[in-house]
C-alpha cells in the first residue's frame, strides 16, 4: 500500500473561541476491555462513572484550562515522552 502525502491547509484564526472549542476535547471516557464472541481481545470506550468524575473533577479544577493536557496514546520514558504504538485491529479488512 502506499501512501499519497498531502499538503497541509491552513486557514488563518479569526475566531480564538471557534478554535479553543476544537481544540479541547469536552469528554473524558474510559476504555473497557473485553472478549468478543469471536475469542479476540476487544475495546469498548464507555463513559466515566459516578464515583470517577468525583474524582476527577476536582483534580482538573485545581489546574487552568490550558494546563489541562491529558495525552492519550504517549507514555513517560524518564524524562522522555514516547508514543505507544496502536494494536493492529483483529477485525477483517475490506
Amino acid at each position: 500500500m502506499s501512501r499519497w502525502l498531502a499538503p497541509y491547509d491552513f486557514v488563518e484564526v479569526t475566531n480564538p473561541l471557534e478554535a479553543v472549542t476544537y481544540a479541547y476535547k469536552a469528554l473524558i471516557g474510559r476504555r473497557s476491555g473485553y472478549v468478543g464472541s469471536n475469542g479476540n481481545h476487544r475495546t469498548a470506550d464507555q463513559p466515566l462513572k459516578g464515583a470517577d468524575l468525583r474524582e476527577l473533577l476536582p483534580f482538573l479544577a485545581s489546574y487552568k484550562v490550558g494546563a489541562r493536557l491529558i495525552l492519550s496514546g504517549v507514555r513517560r520514558n524518564g524524562r522522555r515522552l514516547v508514543f505507544t504504538p496502536r494494536k493492529r485491529s483483529s477485525a477483517p479488512q475490506s
